[in-house]
């Protein structure tokens, strides 16, 4: 169907492409928002004639075609290119939600997630691999196209997960110390 073996269907080239450019900005919000209008000017779903280049030339073409563009980009502004990847980086652990609680109550719980992730680590848990290889795998597409709060979605829950054993492991830590506050002193050293 493709003219070519696609074992996994995507538009890398494209959102590279719309992702790495003079004009584009940190986020998929800024890339809508602004008088440059990145999307608007450059994606096929908000551009008809974009639309009418990705029938024409079909799919894979035209993301290759995307990608190559993408690539020379990044080679001949690699400044921005480093910028826009650092900040697409800190905006997909820590996303600028509005309204700001959104984000400070998805902040701690990233932090205390991780900080549980590595706690299993030490302890030598076999779950404590399987988080941080999707950690370390999945964001890797997400630092360099546009930034926005759905990508940290299907990870969510990991941290979710973890921050309840952050503060069962918190409350237990609380529990044994208490109990070891009212013993007397000659109990405490065995």
């Amino acid at each position: 169907m493709f003219g070519s073996l696609v074992p996994v269907r995507d538009d890398l080239g494209l959102e590279l492409s719309v992702s790495k450019s003079n004009n584009s900005k940190p986020t998929l919000g800024e890339n809508v928002a602004t008088l440059s209008r990145v999307l608007a000017v450059s994606h096929p779903f908000l551009n008809c004639t974009e639309a009418a280049n990705v029938t024409s030339e079909g799919g894979l073409a035209h993301n290759s075609e995307k990608m190559r563009a993408a690539l020379i980009w990044m080679r001949t502004h690699p400044w921005k290119f480093l910028k826009l990847s650092l900040l697409r980086f800190t905006y997909f652990w820590f996303t600028p939600y509005s309204p700001r609680f959104k984000a400070i109550d998805l902040g701690i719980m990233t932090i205390m997630g991780i900080v549980a992730g590595t706690l299993l680590f030490q302890r030598e848990e076999p779950a404590a691999i399987l988080f941080f290889v999707v950690w370390m795998i999945y964001p890797l597409t997400f630092y360099f196209i546009r930034a926005a709060p759905r990508y940290g979605y299907p990870i969510d829950c990991t941290f979710l997960l973890l921050a309840i054993y952050f503060i069962s492991e918190a409350i237990e830590y609380r529990a044994r110390r208490a109990s070891v506050d009212y013993l007397p002193e000659q109990c405490r050293a065995i």
